[in-house]
């Protein structure tokens, strides 16, 4: 008899013993049928595809012989073997019907069989399932399977680990559905697990699978797969460190704005994330559907040839490195530099991508430093080259020239002495100077120091201050020559304005120096002499002018009051040239000093207008000053030059215009320079004498020199005081028509009110009873200053030098005392000196001392009342203005 066996079991069974069926009837066609359906022969050794018990062709009920019945051959040449679970159809290879002892011994053979290979099966079974229960319990991950109802059929240990009070639940057999668990507000954290994880079972059986997370943070993977008989395996994977490591993963693309693409290049797929969009000033949402042509139309013209060249390279060539730069059109129209790298991560059979991924980052700022850098850079390269440039015109200058230039670092130390051939020559090679401050070079050479004023840029130095053409003594150098040196420097600040040394010029100035030597030599002497010519022309000018004045106060006929007239006229155009060689001198000299004063520019221009006045009217020259606006406000500066400069422009005018008018203007609002214009309807001037008309004595031509006389000093004295004030003078004339001088002194409004001066009053005997010592060397001056001041009434006491003075002197018995300066045996000063010695020994007040001399230069007019003198008379004297100093002095 046969022992039914479940379909299963039987499929297997059967299955096992199929080979020796076939060989023991030399069967080319074998069938397994199942009872209940149509019996359809199928190919030779189609067992070998039977897997189980569905698989069995179905047998119609009723048809087939009985269990153990074993029939045919039939008209196809098929036997029949009855089974209980089963038909077996199968051709033999032998013809002929078999005997029915035969096929009972057969049915009896394979019916033993078929028990010992179900015993085998059953055997091996259980084996396989000690074996795989054995994999399970040392498997990682969790499985479990259930039957077709739910139930658990087995579970591993891993799995009761990850969710002991499931495993718990459900030892009682109950399903999932019929689980019932509290709220999860009231219910446990393992409890909260269970209920999860049942009510996941749909969409597990849906989707495939889910991850979970535990009550102690860790997150499991959770996958089901079908099996034979409705039974279902879940397998229960901890996930966590992949899960945290793909969340690192995302917040670090999230958090470096790393834009992802992917591109399926088969279907065409194109996936970005949210940064990308981000990146191009969109959502994602507003670029979907993300295509290809999503891309491709923002990519930068220029750009998108060679990027799509290189991405045509990586589809077929996987050792080609995907790595480039290019723009993408931004939202609002500007473009967005980006590093885009990627890789081909499926490939075909043929070596074609078919899936590709790859990431961009935004790297517009780093392009923009580029870009920035390049040009620095290209302005860096070309200032390099123009220093290099530089650096060589330098050196070749220096090479060929008498200088060299130096520098010193922060702490005052000689670092560089770029040399021509002469810094040497000064006895210290170049060399020996590096790392010397200037104190320790000046005290390793003491010969510098005598005569230098080291002070000076020492000081500069200290003060981190420039200093200019200081000029000093070389070291005494070996061939004996004494050379000198010019320097100057100035400070280095770096950009922060932190001091980094000096830099400077330095160059021989030998020749210079020596040559300004006998410059200065020569105005000295130049000086001395026309000091003494002055004093020489002076004296007996003094002589001429002072016996005119006294003589034509005791004239009375026209006649010979016309000719004493005349001598005074001559002998004051001489002074008046002696004046302006003098000017001259000391404009040459550098000497011309200016005062700053307080003046009324109106005050001036009234007493210029009188003194000019008379010789216009006797040319018979209409004459006028005009005073504008302003003019009447104190101007502070030098009132002497400005009426001199108003001097010589009207003395000029007047002596070259013989018929039609002479107009001066002034004007000076208090905001505006003070004006000054003289015009004149002369001879005028061409316009290559009026290229001349500032230099030294120079006129028109030489015939006016004879025609109307003077120096040709005027203009050269009025242009060197305007250049002194910081003014300007302008010329305009023409030939036989006029000139117009005008003049803009640039002087500052006075604080102060400046009174009116008062002429000193030119009355006979406005002395009287004054007691004056007069003490000179010269008769002729010593004759005239006695008539003056005896006609002023005055009583007056003659000395022939300054001896003969001091013995005159008794304390109290004179009021004034004057003294020529330049006197034999003892002069002025010196009597001077020894007078206040004896007032001083005597306690006596001092009287006051007067010098009436031709040195009247200004330095020594300055000289003169820094030794104690209290007043100052130039010879020639004039009576009024002795008198007027005489009774300032006296009368107070």
């Amino acid at each position: 008899m046969l022992t039914a066996m479940p379909d299963g079991e039987a499929a297997r069974g059967v299955q096992a013993i199929l080979p020796q069926i076939a060989q023991m009837f030399g069967a080319d066609r074998l069938t397994v049928l199942r009872r209940g359906a149509e019996a359809r022969p199928g190919p030779v050794l189609q067992w070998q595809a039977l897997g189980g018990s569905e698989a069995w062709p179905a047998l119609p009920e009723g048809r087939g012989p009985a269990a153990g019945v074993l029939q045919g051959p039939g008209p196809d040449g098929l036997y029949t073997l009855g089974l209980e679970s089963g038909v077996l159809l199968f051709a033999p290879k032998l013809a002929g019907d078999l005997p029915d002892s035969d096929g009972l011994a057969l049915l009896a053979a394979l019916g033993q069989g078929l028990l010992a290979v179900q015993a085998r099966a059953r055997a091996h079974i259980a084996e396989e399932r000690r074996a795989c229960l054995e994999i399970l319990e040392h498997l990682s991950e969790g499985v479990i399977v259930y039957d077709a109802k739910g139930r658990m059929v087995l579970c591993n240990p891993q799995f009761e680990l990850f969710y002991p009070a499931l495993v718990e639940t459900l030892r009682g057999d109950p399903s999932p559905e019929e689980v019932h668990l509290p709220d999860q507000a009231a219910a446990e954290p393992l409890q909260l697990e269970v209920k999860q994880v049942l009510t996941k079972h749909a969409s597990v059986r849906s989707n495939g699978g889910f991850d979970q997370s535990l009550s102690d943070g860790r997150i499991l993977n959770m996958a089901e797969y079908a099996l034979s008989g409705g039974q279902r395996l879940q397998v229960h994977d901890d996930a966590t460190e992949l899960k945290l490591a793909e969340q690192r993963l995302f917040n670090i693309v999230t958090g470096a704005r790393v834009c992802v693409w992917e591109w399926n290049v088969v279907t065409g797929a194109h996936s970005v994330n949210e940064n990308w969009a981000r990146l191009l000033g969109y959502t994602l949402a507003e670029l979907e559907p993300v295509s290809y042509a999503t891309w491709r139309d923002r990519v930068h013209p220029d750009d998108l040839a060679g990027v799509e060249r290189l991405f045509d390279r990586i589809l077929v060539d996987d050792s080609v490195l995907y790595r480039t730069e290019y723009r993408l059109r931004h939202r609002d129209g500007h473009w967005v530099w980006v590093l885009d790298e990627g890789r081909a991560l499926v490939r075909n059979d043929e070596g074609r991508a078919e899936l590709v991924s790859g990431s961009q980052v935004d790297i517009s700022e780093q392009k923009a430093r580029e870009t920035a850098l390049a040009a620095l850079t290209a302005d860096l390269e070309h200032s390099s080259a123009e220093r290099a440039k530089s650096e060589r015109r330098l050196s070749d200058i220096v090479s060929v020239s008498d200088g060299w230039l130096w520098e010193m670092d922060a702490e005052c130390r000689y670092i560089l002495v770029l040399d021509g051939q002469f810094f040497n020559d000064g006895g210290v090679p170049a060399a020996e100077l590096y790392g010397l401050t200037q104190e320790q070079w000046l005290a390793a050479h003491p010969d510098m120091l005598p005569g230098i004023a080291w002070d000076v840029i020492l000081d500069a130095l200290s003060d981190r201050a420039p200093f200019r053409d200081f000029v000093y003594r070389a070291p005494k150098s070996t061939d004996g020559v004494v050379r000198w040196r010019r320097m100057t420097g100035t400070p280095i600040f770096d950009e922060e304005g932190r001091f980094t040394g000096y830099r400077g010029v330095g160059s021989d100035v030998t020749e210079l120096y020596l040559a300004k030597a006998r410059a200065e030599e020569a105005s000295r002497t130049k000086s001395m002499f026309l000091a003494n010519m002055s004093h020489e022309i002076r004296t007996p000018l003094n002589g001429v002018l002072g016996m005119a004045e006294v003589l034509e106060g005791s004239l009375t006929k026209p006649d010979q009051r016309r000719m004493i007239g005349t001598i005074r006229r001559s002998g004051e155009a001489l002074l008046t040239i002696l004046n302006d060689i003098l000017d001259m001198s000391k404009i040459e000299a550098g000497k011309m000093e200016l005062e700053q004063l307080a003046f009324s520019p109106a005050d001036i221009a009234e007493r210029v207008e009188d003194l000019h006045r008379l010789a216009a009217e006797e040319k018979g020259l209409a004459f006028e000053v005009l005073l504008g606006n302003g003019v009447e406000l104190p101007r502070l500066g030098d009132p002497y030059r400005v009426q001199q400069i108003l001097h010589n422009l009207i003395g000029n005018a007047i002596k070259f215009t013989d018929h039609g008018s002479v107009r001066v203007k002034i004007a000076g609002r208090g905001d505006q320079p003070l004006s000054i214009e003289v015009r004149d309807t002369g001879i005028g001037m061409t316009p290559g004498q009026l290229l001349r008309i500032h230099d030294e004595f120079s006129q028109a031509d030489s015939s006016m020199t004879r025609r109307f006389g003077g120096t040709g000093l005027g203009m050269a004295i009025t242009r060197s005081l305007v250049d002194s004030m910081q003014g300007e003078i302008r010329v305009s004339s023409e030939l036989g028509k006029g000139s117009c001088f005008v003049v803009t002194l640039p002087l500052a409004l006075a604080a102060v009110v400046v009174e009116k001066p008062t002429e000193p009053p030119q009355v006979r005997g406005d002395l009287k009873g004054v007691r004056i010592l007069v003490a000179d060397d010269n008769e002729t001056n010593r004759v005239v200053l006695e008539m003056m001041l005896t006609q002023l009434g005055a009583e007056v006491v003659l000395a022939n030098d300054g001896a003969a003075a001091l013995r005159a002197w008794k304390p109290g018995q004179f009021d004034c005392i004057l003294l020529d300066i330049t006197m034999p045996g003892m002069s002025g000063p010196a009597a001077l000196k020894k007078i206040r010695a004896l007032e001083e020994e005597q306690r006596l007040d001092p009287v006051p001392v007067i010098a009436a001399t031709a040195n009247v230069m200004a330095h020594q007019v300055a000289d003169y009342l820094a030794m104690g003198f209290d007043s100052c008379v130039k010879k020639p004297v004039n009576s009024a203005a002795l008198a007027h100093a005489i009774r300032t002095l006296v009368f107070g």
